[in-house]
């Protein structure tokens, strides 16, 4: 679905997703948007704290965003005509504000 959309891939192995530790975070550098999954709170605070994510070209000109887990699922994990309708307008709106730098931004 991504690609469909006209977003491109990069990271680890897993064309969907993919975990990356922050020692390999410079694999991200490239990237214009950054998008991660709200399932761990507390790791996704931990990560928006380091400033080794925080100095990432993507999140330090507003390309990062989060998704919800209900979010990914209807987007990757259980497409239907349903979870497209319901989630596709807000993914949309959330890659465009991305692509603008209007994204999360830190202190």
């Amino acid at each position: 679905l991504f690609r469909e959309l006209g977003l491109d891939f990069r990271g680890g192995e897993d064309p969907i997703m993919t975990v990356t530790s922050l020692e390999q975070l410079s694999l991200l550098n490239p990237a214009e948007i950054l998008l991660s999954v709200l399932t761990d709170p507390a790791a996704i605070e931990l990560q928006e704290a380091s400033p080794l994510f925080q100095s990432l070209p993507a999140v330090r000109r507003g390309g990062y965003g989060l998704l919800t887990v209900e979010q990914t699922s209807a987007l990757a994990d259980s497409v239907s005509p349903l979870s497209l309708e319901w989630a596709l307008p807000d993914f949309v709106t959330l890659i465009l504000e991305l692509a603008a730098g209007e994204g999360k931004h830190f202190p």
